[in-house]
């Protein structure tokens, strides 16, 4: 979910070529897993989720030079390339409120709203999916720019709902 737009395949997505680089390089080399022609391996279960959508696709190569690795603390991760950019995701209120900016469906750089962004990633979050902001900031800008909100909904666990009746009936 961008500022003004929503995307549910990676087709969609392509036709907003600026916002889909940005997605795909994110999920390339801010995350934990790593990729091999048997699919994506290692990470955690929202860094599997994100490569999986985008596993399919390609992006420039670049080398890695610094890393920031996701921490409770902080509730975000980021990675800096070779070229100077930063890709940021974490908590989306974290990345909301660190973005003076963001990229519309246009690939163009607009003032952020921070309360529309919000009440969205409240709704969905609510309403039981997980959500994770992604903003990026290139080598010349002096702050991150808001990109994405990634809503994941996380399957049912084999167990849980007998669990939870367990959990019911002991009060």
């Amino acid at each position: 979910i961008s500022v003004d737009e929503s995307y549910k395949t990676v087709s969609a997505l392509r036709k907003n070529k600026s916002l889909y680089r940005y997605l795909v390089t994110s999920s390339r080399y801010n995350t934990d897993c790593s990729f091999s022609t048997s699919g994506v391996l290692g990470g955690n279960g929202t860094d599997r989720a994100i490569a999986e959508f985008f596993k399919d696709e390609s992006c420039e190569r670049y080398e890695i030079k610094e890393k920031t690795p996701f921490s409770t603390t902080r509730k975000y991760s980021a990675v800096e390339l070779e070229c100077g950019d930063v890709y940021i995701k974490g908590a989306p209120e974290i990345i909301i409120s660190g973005c003076k900016y963001a990229l519309d469906s246009s690939g163009n750089r607009v003032p952020m709203s921070r309360g529309e962004i919000e009440s969205r990633y409240r709704a969905y979050a609510e309403g039981g999916s997980r959500v994770i902001g992604v903003a990026y900031r290139g080598k010349d800008d002096s702050g991150a720019i808001f990109l994405a909100l990634i809503v994941l909904k996380d399957k049912l666990r084999t167990g849980v709902r007998d669990s939870v009746l367990g959990v019911k009936r002991a009060g």
